[in-house]
């Protein structure tokens, strides 16, 4: 609480807030090991994660995506072209990009980057399959309004609830909702998307 009054009083326009994730082999994660720390439970990050949209809202921030808020007209552009799905180039060691159907990673040493591009124009070091509908999917209902469903069953020549049968599931159990022609998260499911994104994905039939 003491961070969000503080962050208020600065008036940014744009605040992102994801939970804490430990790696392996830093200080945190061999503290964490050991019992030196002690890290909160999910419903102790639940909680943490509503104060932060209550407290944000309260200023005059909007809940655009599931982790950010901005004040109007500061949402990231840059962001939303993930989010929305749009293409995007890679440039550097370990940076990942998207061009036509296909994702791809660049090499992860500077010096193999810089030898590869010298030698045969670029360092990607592996490239995989593009899923237009999937993808769209995972990012797009990470935005607060959701994917537009009628524009995903164009794609697919189809419903979208037939090639993907546990999104109505997640709408039966109250973590999806379909309003104006869009799916979204409740306000419930914000907590629970990654239960989502890891359960569905792979459920349609290709």
């Amino acid at each position: 609480k003491d961070d969000l009054e503080q962050l208020t009083q600065f008036d940014v326009n744009h605040v992102s807030y994801y939970s804490l994730i430990l790696e392996e082999k830093t200080p945190l994660y061999l503290k964490v090991a050991q019992g030196e720390v002690l890290m909160p439970d999910e419903q102790e990050e639940g909680l943490y994660f509503q104060t932060v949209i209550e407290t944000l809202k309260a200023a005059g921030y909007e809940h655009y995506e599931i982790s950010n808020f901005a004040k109007p007209s500061a949402q990231s552009k840059h962001n939303r072209i993930y989010w929305e799905n749009h293409p995007y180039v890679g440039l550097g060691p370990s940076a990942h990009g998207r061009l036509g159907n296909t994702r791809y990673g660049n090499v992860r040493s500077i010096k193999k980057y810089i030898t590869s591009v010298q030698s045969v124009g670029h360092a990607q070091a592996e490239q995989y399959a593009f899923n237009d509908v999937e993808d769209t999917l995972l990012m797009g209902l990470r935005l607060r309004e959701g994917v537009h469903v009628q524009t995903l069953e164009a794609r697919i020549g189809g419903s979208l609830y037939e090639r993907y049968p546990k999104l109505t599931t997640f709408v039966e159990q109250g973590l999806l909702k379909e309003e104006n022609g869009h799916l979204s998260f409740t306000d419930q499911g914000l907590f629970l998307g990654n239960v989502v994104f890891s359960e569905f994905i792979g459920d349609g039939d290709d």
